[in-house]
């Protein structure tokens, strides 16, 4: 082979070499921005909200500051889950908090847009905060806010997830609101004014029952989740191992009464199991209510539906309710009775 046929197979083989190695290089530089980016969080919600961001090219210090924001909310996810796996979080309450609370983050840094119905409900947040101060509409969760944030028993964290569960609740209270007004109109306009036809909401009565029972479920899950909110603000020493409201109350009762510590223990021991049934009533009532909305809705639209079914869970309901309250009763005439002792010495 004459010098210039090596010349061009020397000249081949580098072109083949060269381009190899770009390829190579190429892959490997793929691979690391990849993993890079996979790295960067351990839950899967997280890294799909960051990849987004990053094909929208935000500008650096924003994009800088959404990861470490979103750092925060990966730490709570995988806490979350963890918590999960443990039995807790039942109802899904702070599963809901959390997917709340990614959106508000995504609409922050402009990778969703605020609907029109969010614009408006930060507007008017925003106008209540400039005039009055509050964080909150309702006065009660600004009662229970500001108490938190003068507690000693909240870190910064804790009070960050305690201001979402209160948003949270106002939202719901707001949607109760709503539909409350759906159904009867303002109850703050003038009594003296008369209502005209054009005032009235024409709502057909089997939709205004079906109607009616989510305004009571809504009303139940309300109440409920404020005293849970409200027993948040107490010391985990009257709280003792419990978690149910009414149950707590009873037992922070019972502890300055003047009962000896073994009957003290007879009535934590009794406690413990009221608390059960407790549970239990809440779950058949929420059931019951559910049930009869399936079953009116079923009715309305000329379906064949069991009416056993609901009729059964509401005596079961009514049942428990009954020894829930006889039990409180003759629970709470025990303390009284402490007490007058106590009153006697």
């Amino acid at each position: 082979m004459n010098s210039c046929g090596v010349a061009l197979v020397v000249l081949c083989a580098c072109a083949s070499l060269w381009s190899v190695a770009q390829a190579q290089s190429k892959y490997t530089e793929n691979v690391n921005i990849k993993d890079n980016q996979v790295d960067r969080f351990r839950t899967k919600i997280v890294q799909q909200v960051w990849e987004k961001a990053n094909r929208m090219n935000l500008p650096p210090k924003k994009l800088e500051e959404l990861s470490q924001t979103l750092q925060q909310h990966d730490v709570k996810v995988l806490q979350l889950k963890k918590h999960q796996q443990d039995g807790g979080d039942p109802e899904g309450d702070t599963e809901t908090l959390l997917r709340r609370k990614l959106t508000d983050i995504m609409r922050k840094f402009g990778i969703i847009p605020y609907d029109g119905k969010e614009q408006l409900r930060m507007k008017e947040a925003n106008q209540k905060r400039d005039m009055t101060g509050e964080e909150f509409q309702d006065h009660k969760l600004n009662k229970l806010w500001i108490k938190a944030q003068q507690s000693p028993n909240f870190n910064k964290l804790e009070l960050e997830q305690l201001k979402e569960e209160l948003t949270h609740h106002q939202e719901k209270k707001e949607q109760f609101e709503q539909l409350s007004g759906q159904l009867y109109g303002d109850r703050t306009r003038d009594a003296n004014r008369v209502e005209t036809h054009a005032d009235k909401k024409r709502i057909d009565p089997d939709e205004r029952s079906v109607l009616e029972l989510d305004l009571k479920i809504q009303h139940r899950e309300l109440t409920n989740d404020f005293q849970r909110l409200s027993n948040k603000m107490l010391p985990d020493e009257h709280k003792g191992e419990f978690t149910e409201p009414r149950v707590i109350n009873l037992w922070r009762e019972a502890m300055f009464a003047n009962f000896t510590a073994e009957e003290l223990e007879s009535i934590r021991a009794e406690l413990k199991h009221f608390e059960a049934k407790i549970i239990k009533y809440e779950d058949v009532q929420v059931q019951s209510l559910h049930a009869e909305k399936q079953y009116r809705i079923a009715k309305k639209q000329g379906d064949s539906v069991d009416s056993l079914k609901h009729k059964t869970l509401r005596d079961e309901a009514r049942e428990l309710g009954n020894n829930v309250h006889e039990f409180m009763n003759d629970m709470r005439g025990r303390i009284q009775r402490g007490r007058d002792r106590a009153d006697e010495l």
